[in-house]
């Protein structure tokens, strides 16, 4: 997960993740550039025989807004061009993420380094009362609804509540 923070500590808590992921200690890796930490993220693991290496980018935009994290998409496109001239494909998959929509978008848009190379473009919109319900595990409709009045229908926020959801709605 991407922070606002400068460069060159992105790059170095990018290289303890993938480090932890590999089951090396922190500060084991270093990356010159996101080109050499990109290909070495998505290069198999040895442990992970038959498994392709997943990689998982969110809040992108945070990388994107400092001048190394710029590299970050044509880094990509060189993967992705590379795989497909080889015919071998990548051995690895990535997911870019990011709560910036217009960043997002325009990943993809006009003349853009990833422009034509994203297998899918998928906006998460927010859930209905009784999908939040499902996923609250809110059997009662009247208190999905109120709590879905309350926090909304985004995804994602299940593990901040310090209990169980309510199951009676406590509005009466």
């Amino acid at each position: 997960m991407a922070q606002e923070e400068e460069p060159l500590p992105a790059l170095q808590r990018f290289a303890d993740a993938v480090a932890t992921g590999r089951g090396l200690g922190l500060r084991q890796l270093r990356f010159q550039d996101w080109d050499e930490a990109l290909r070495t993220a998505l290069s198999p693991v040895p442990a992970a025989a038959g498994r392709p290496p997943l990689l998982v980018l969110d809040e992108l935009p945070y990388l994107l807004a400092h001048s190394l994290g710029s590299q970050i998409p044509s880094a990509l496109q060189a993967l992705v061009d590379e795989s497909r001239d080889s015919g071998e494909g990548l051995s690895g998959r990535a997911i870019l993420c990011g709560s910036a929509l217009a960043v997002m978008a325009d990943l993809l848009s006009g003349t853009k380094a990833l422009r034509g190379r994203a297998e899918l473009d998928l906006l998460l919109r927010p859930f209905d009362y009784r999908t939040a319900s499902a996923y609250y595990g809110i059997r009662d409709l009247e208190t999905a609804f109120a709590m879905y009045a309350y926090f909304g229908g985004t995804p994602g926020y299940r593990d901040l509540l310090a209990g169980a959801p309510p199951q009676k709605c406590l509005f009466e």
